[in-house]
């Protein structure tokens, strides 16, 4: 039988490694192709690096710093910041992020 200081120990640990947990994070797919009248693959990758600037510092801001020094961000924040530039998803549009370049972020 545990003694009772031990069993506190192990609560206050686990408690410890639960509130220690960084937010769960999934790989958003920036494949997406846009499409937008007039715009160019500079000035579309000039607008997205914006968008995900303005993402990060939005869950900084609401998760703070996370263990592993990576800044998080929403994952619907990138797609909706463009669609407000006048961007649209289109499976045929002419505008994406070159592979390799898909963004960390959370629900």
């Amino acid at each position: 039988m545990m003694r009772p200081l031990n069993l506190f120990v192990l609560g206050v640990a686990l408690l410890i490694c639960g509130c220690a947990s960084t937010p769960p994070q999934q790989t958003q797919s920036t494949q997406t192709a846009y499409s937008k009248e007039g715009a160019t693959q500079q000035q579309f990758m000039k607008d997205r690096s914006e968008c995900v600037q303005q993402a990060q510092q939005k869950v900084s801001q609401a998760y703070g710093a996370v263990a592993t020094g990576t800044t998080f961000i929403k994952c619907d924040a990138v797609p909706s910041c463009l669609a407000a530039r006048g961007y649209v998803a289109n499976a045929k549009g002419s505008l994406a992020a070159p592979p390799g370049t898909d963004v960390a972020c959370v629900n």
